[in-house]
């Protein structure tokens, strides 16, 4: 009898040593290690691939279109036919227009007033020159008294007269003549108009490149101005990408970028930042931006989306952990600089058994990488176990290092490199 209650009391110390020990021992939580390697502060913006020079094709004239003489996919040339309107109104308003312009221009060279008031003009002329003589013959006559006051005045009354109606006579040429040159203009320059309106019957490219989109059929009638092809030189194939309202002090030309398209997310292309557009988009808070691709995959096609990095600041050699491990200051704290959270360094077996108490350590950010979610620190040595954050950890709870997270490799391995 006496030894059994021997046993239960010893069981029963064992329980109660065993509740001490447990209150007594750290809670096990899963730790991070500072790791050296490469980082990366960048700004992320999505995007797609869009031609540098494209263009619209749009319809010059009203009228309906006779033939497709290109579609999309086709490789065109530079003045190349893509597709003929019906011509035959215009045709017919260039030749009458032709015709009215070849009638001014007999009017202007063979008229037959023009001709009579030249031949009068001429006669008049050469009476003026008889009555001119004959002027300073009576006025020579009139000094030796052989002619009298009258026949001097009756003269030069003639010659005055007939100067009169030679100047009344070539006025009047003038007016005709510059009646039917205006007139002649006119008609030239509406055969100029009707010959182009002929000649935009024929819908051609305006540069050398592929057609995107037809948007017109055959017996389609067209408006002036309809989009009928637009056209895109895909050799010259570039991303235009948004930027939010908040990166932009950070962004600048000439700057790397990243890029993957979604078409092979696997692979990575660089590129530079080019033009920034000045204008924000009040709806979303971003701007536009566009980079140029300094290697365009044979697959790549206008509109393919891609996600892009572009690059502020790159290390080789940074002290980095995972962001989740960091405490940033929160809105409204006291405290301004970011933590981590440690232990003291534990040497004896009590304590490795039983934990050591958490503290807070400060710490000084440098470049962070959100699209891995990687940031430089500064303030705690290499190799240093932080320990992931816990709503139920406070100051001075005991903890033990549990399993250590393999965060650098899944992050910046070769794969991510």
């Amino acid at each position: 009898m006496k030894k059994k209650w021997i046993i239960w009391i010893g069981l029963a110390f064992v329980v109660v040593l065993a509740g001490v020990m447990r209150s007594l021992t750290g809670k096990s939580v899963n730790v991070a290690s500072l790791k050296q390697g490469a980082a990366m502060e960048a700004v992320y913006a999505s995007g797609f691939a869009e031609p540098g020079f494209q263009t619209t094709v749009k319809s010059r004239i009203s009228g309906r279109i006779d033939s497709i003489e290109a579609d999309e996919g086709d490789t065109v040339q530079f003045g190349q036919l893509l597709a003929k309107m019906d011509d035959s109104v215009p045709k017919a308003d260039l030749k009458r227009g032709l015709a009215e312009l070849d009638a001014a221009k007999k009017r202007l060279l063979l008229a037959p007033d023009i001709a009579q008031l030249q031949s009068t003009i001429a006669a008049k002329q050469a009476i003026l020159k008889n009555a001119t003589l004959n002027l300073d013959r009576i006025q020579k006559l009139r000094k030796g008294d052989a002619a009298s006051d009258s026949d001097v005045q009756n003269a030069a009354t003639q010659v005055d007269s007939l100067r009169n109606e030679i100047a009344a006579l070539t006025s009047q040429l003038e007016s005709i003549k510059i009646v039917n040159n205006s007139d002649y203009k006119v008609r030239k320059a509406n055969v100029s108009s009707l010959d182009s309106r002929a000649k935009d019957t024929d819908v051609v490219s305006p540069l050398l490149g592929t057609v995107q989109r037809r948007n017109v059929e055959p017996g389609e009638f067209v408006q002036v101005g309809a989009p009928l092809f637009v056209v895109a030189n895909e050799k010259s194939l570039r991303v235009r990408a948004t930027v939010a309202e908040e990166d932009m002090p950070k962004i600048s030309q000439g700057q790397s970028v990243i890029i993957r398209f979604n078409a092979d997310s696997e692979k990575i292309f660089m590129g530079t930042l080019g033009k920034i557009v000045p204008q924000m988009d009040s709806e979303t808070k971003s701007f536009r931006v566009y980079i140029d691709l300094k290697e365009v995959p044979p697959w790549l096609r206008s509109g393919m989306s891609c996600e892009t990095n572009i690059i502020i600041e790159k290390k080789e050699t940074a002290m980095l952990l995972p962001l989740e491990v960091v405490e940033l200051p929160k809105a409204g704290s006291l405290s301004k600089n970011p933590v981590v959270y440690i232990t003291d360094p534990c040497t004896g077996l009590l304590c490795k058994w039983m934990g050591s108490p958490l503290v807070k350590k400060t710490v000084r950010l440098g470049i962070m990488d959100k699209s891995l979610g990687v940031v430089e620190v500064y303030g705690v040595p290499l190799g240093t176990q932080v320990f992931y954050p816990q709503k139920e950890l406070t100051i001075g709870t005991k903890v033990l290092v549990g399993q250590e997270i393999d965060w650098y490799n899944e992050r910046i391995g070769k794969d991510n490199l």
